[in-house]
């Protein structure tokens, strides 16, 4: 004899699956800072090394002091048929709910484009200390290219600068003023970041998230999910936040604290693509995994849908979209993960411009 869940019970089942994905996305969605703690490392699940594409977080016992990059305490190219650069570090070991790619490091095709977390707005409204909604801050990876190769400290020391200083002009936020990287050194259990120029004084909250920028940037560059300290000349690292403690990547369910719940990895910012078939990919942490967009050119509609990504939130997981083949002109891709209790909000939006010649 053989069984099956009748409609009611299956309603039941669904909304109770509802339900508890909502409270995931919602508590880590109303979180503007969030306890991390160090990782051990792990490999990658994908053949290549580089910052956030393909292994999970696993927590371990933090060292004394260290503090999360979110704050708690505790611890662009074009498409021309190749592959695109991949961040994937050696944070952590795979989980039963599948890869989680906000794990991982650095590496390119070419070795010249680097993972860069910016700072910007994902267009959803917090509340901060029962105060007025404000935009909520959250991190966005991009590939930047960069004619510096180096050594692997140079590299992260320039893309440091590139989260730093070149994020207004990206259309992200600069919340460091005139601060820079002048150096970076990679130790056995930390990394070390040195800082110059005066110290911007900031509320507490974007000072964390800020340092976070940087944080994931030196770790995904690096290869190494370390904790980081920073050297400044005043003991300050951004705002009130002390060079006193260190500071890491949030893991598991805390990252939906620190990064964007969807961003676009292809095409890249500002590319020109040839006429003909176009593929977006990029992450999302979103309930069961839907991810919806939309494609404008000119401001008039080009196709919108859904699409899925590899495995849903509290995991982060891979999305990609055939955009079909379009013609010559200027696109706007806006990519989005949808509320799970109505479907009409969301949780997060990225939007990338490019143009097909």
């Amino acid at each position: 004899m053989t069984t099956s869940t009748s409609a009611t019970s299956r309603q039941v089942l669904r909304a109770a699956a509802v339900a508890a994905s909502a409270a995931v996305a919602l508590a880590g969605c109303a979180q503007q800072t969030t306890t991390s703690q160090a990782t051990a490392p792990a490999a990658a699940t994908s053949g290549t090394t580089d910052g956030s594409a393909g292994a999970t977080t696993s927590p371990t016992t933090p060292p004394a002091g260290t503090t999360s990059s979110a704050g708690s305490t505790g611890p662009a190219a074009e498409q021309s048929g190749s592959p695109a650069p991949v961040d994937a570090t050696t944070a952590g070991a795979a989980t039963p709910a599948g890869p989680d790619v906000a794990a991982r490091t650095v590496a390119s095709v070419s070795g010249a484009a680097l993972p860069v977390y910016f700072l910007g707005r994902d267009g959803t409204q917090v509340r901060e200390g029962g105060g007025a909604p404000t935009p909520r801050l959250r991190l966005f990876r991009e590939f930047v290219p960069t004619p510096r190769p180096g050594s692997t400290a140079q590299r992260a020391e320039t893309a440091a600068n590139v989260a730093m200083r070149e994020a207004g002009s990206r259309g992200y936020l600069n919340v460091w003023g005139e601060r820079t990287v002048t150096d970076v050194h990679v130790g056995a259990s930390t990394i070390e970041v040195t800082l110059d120029g005066p110290t911007r004084a900031v509320d507490g909250a974007t000072a964390r998230i800020g340092t976070a920028s940087v944080v994931w940037t030196v770790t995904a560059v690096t290869g190494k999910n370390l904790p980081v300290r920073f050297r400044s000349p005043d003991g300050r690292v951004l705002g009130p936040l002390p060079t006193s403690k260190t500071y890491a990547r949030s893991s598991g369910v805390a990252q939906t604290g620190e990064l964007a719940a969807v961003w676009i990895d292809s095409p890249g910012a500002g590319a020109a693509l040839k006429a003909g078939p176009v593929v977006a990919t990029g992450q999302a942490c979103a309930f069961e995994g839907t991810v919806a967009y939309s494609l404008t050119r000119a401001g008039k509609a080009v196709r919108s849908g859904h699409t899925t990504a590899s495995v849903g939130c509290p995991t982060r997981g891979t999305w990609r979209l055939d955009l079909g083949r379009l013609g010559a002109g200027s696109y706007q891709l806006q990519v989005w993960a949808p509320s799970p209790a109505d479907g009409q909000r969301d949780l997060g939006r990225a939007t990338r411009t490019f143009t097909v010649r």
